[in-house]
């Protein structure tokens, strides 16, 4: 089988998920071809991930499928999954750790608070700086 009848299998079977009522007993033909397709041609349709995070939102625990969540979006990602799953804990794949910040770094400092005067003193230093005279100001209509 080619890789265009593949895909076109893949979309036939997730069409027939979309109407099957959560059950995907009903497309157990679609399925199973997909998944010959899948070994075959050495693709991954994501099928296991899909099912799981379809059984666990019809009776989410108390992490709301969260790990399904993420393994069903890392096993569609283009270059592969980022975030692997061994054992109870998340890890990155070893070809994407360099595009990852370790958080032996340090810690990130937060964001300075904002407030109105604060926001009204840094847009009257921006105004002075590019000369825009106090009077051109319109940042709000003036309303009668």
């Amino acid at each position: 089988m080619s890789v265009e009848q593949c895909e076109q299998l893949h979309k036939d079977y997730t069409a027939c998920l979309s109407k099957s009522g959560r059950d995907p007993s009903k497309c157990r033909e679609l399925e199973t071809k997909v998944r010959t397709c899948s070994r075959t041609l050495g693709l991954n349709f994501c099928i296991d991930e899909g099912l799981n995070l379809l059984f666990c939102a019809a009776r989410p625990g108390p992490d709301v499928c969260a790990k399904e969540f993420i393994l069903m979006r890392e096993c569609n990602r283009p270059g592969g999954p980022e975030i692997l799953l061994q054992g109870d804990s998340m890890v990155v794949s070893k070809d994407k750790q360099p595009y990852y910040v370790s958080s032996d770094l340090g810690s990130i400092s937060p964001p300075p608070r904002l407030n109105v005067k604060g926001m009204q003193d840094k847009c009257d230093e921006i105004r002075q700086s590019i000369g825009l005279p106090k009077e051109a100001e319109a940042f709000r209509p003036k309303l009668r």
